[in-house]
């Protein structure tokens, strides 16, 4: 963990820097490292709440495999907005562009975050994502299919 995150924009870049590489290179160790437990999903779709490190890993799984099947090439995200709660919690809004080499596949959209340090780490532990036109994307965040997920999970 740096220790120059100083600011909570600092913090939401740097877990959007770790969570967007974790999903562009399928790397579910990186990103649950990211992410605390239990963690709150919600999409214009529904909402989930995840409670076991598996059923975050088919989350993940999904929502890269959907990316897979649509083609991403790149995630361009930044932090738009960010405060501090108290010193262990910052609430952050980034906006997410998903992108087929240089062309957006579905309107940017912004997601609203709650991220906690906890045990000195800082992790993702609440997502509320607006997206519209992508209802795939959209339900790969709530409702990922029961088994197994596939083991081609790279996009680069």
């Amino acid at each position: 963990m740096p220790s120059d995150l100083k600011t909570s924009k600092d913090v939401s870049e740097y877990l959007l820097d770790r969570t967007g590489r974790a999903l562009m290179t399928g790397d579910a160790a990186l990103y649950s490292s990211c992410m605390a437990l239990p963690q709150h999903v919600e999409t214009f779709d529904g909402r989930v709440y995840c409670e076991t490190a598996a059923h975050l890993e088919r989350i993940f799984f999904a929502v890269v495999d959907h990316m897979h099947k649509t083609g991403v090439t790149d995630l361009v995200r930044h932090c738009v907005s960010s405060r501090f709660i108290d010193p262990d919690t910052v609430e952050a809004t980034h906006e997410s562009r998903v992108l087929v080499g240089n062309n957006m596949i579905q309107p940017a959209f912004p997601v609203f975050s709650i991220l906690k340090r906890i045990e000195g780490v800082w992790k993702v532990s609440y997502c509320m994502y607006a997206i519209t036109e992508a209802p795939d994307h959209s339900r790969a965040l709530i409702t990922p299919n029961a088994e197994s997920p596939s083991n081609d999970h790279r996009l680069n």
